[in-house]
């Protein structure tokens, strides 16, 4: 166990640390950190069970966590997690790829742009905006 703890390169968690609290989402889980803490703090001397266990129970009561819908909230959170980044994927290039297309087939009716850095004019803009939204 201690050759372990003595292999982490604690400068690197410990700038990661700085890091997160220097872009400013420190200050964000700070606040939320402590409004769970005092939540359940308030929560928890408000009941009448004084321990350790009792502290558990009141943050993860066995009635909700083994309930039939958490597990389906388990389900779909996970469900989530595996099936959304290859369909942003798919997206982005379907999306790229009827652009393509649509640039493409504008280009063939309107003849492409006489210079590279020529701005396209206002009606084609409106027919590959209409393209577009269609094909989104």
């Amino acid at each position: 166990m201690t050759s372990y703890l003595k292999s982490v390169d604690w400068d690197r968690i410990r700038e990661a640390v700085i890091g997160r609290f220097a872009e400013g989402h420190g200050l964000i889980l700070i606040f939320l950190v402590s409004t769970i803490l005092i939540g359940v703090g308030v929560t928890y001397a408000q009941t009448r069970p004084r321990s350790v266990r009792g502290l558990w129970r009141h943050i993860l009561p066995p009635g909700t966590v083994r309930h039939p819908s958490t597990k389906t909230d388990y389900l779909f959170w996970l469900s989530k997690r595996l099936t959304m980044p290859p369909l942003v994927l798919i997206l982005g290039v379907s999306t790229a790829a009827a652009g393509h297309v649509a640039y493409s087939l504008l280009t063939r009716v309107f003849g492409p742009a006489q210079h590279p850095a020529q701005h396209a004019g206002f009606w084609v803009m409106c027919a590959f905006t209409a393209c577009m939204l269609i094909v989104y």
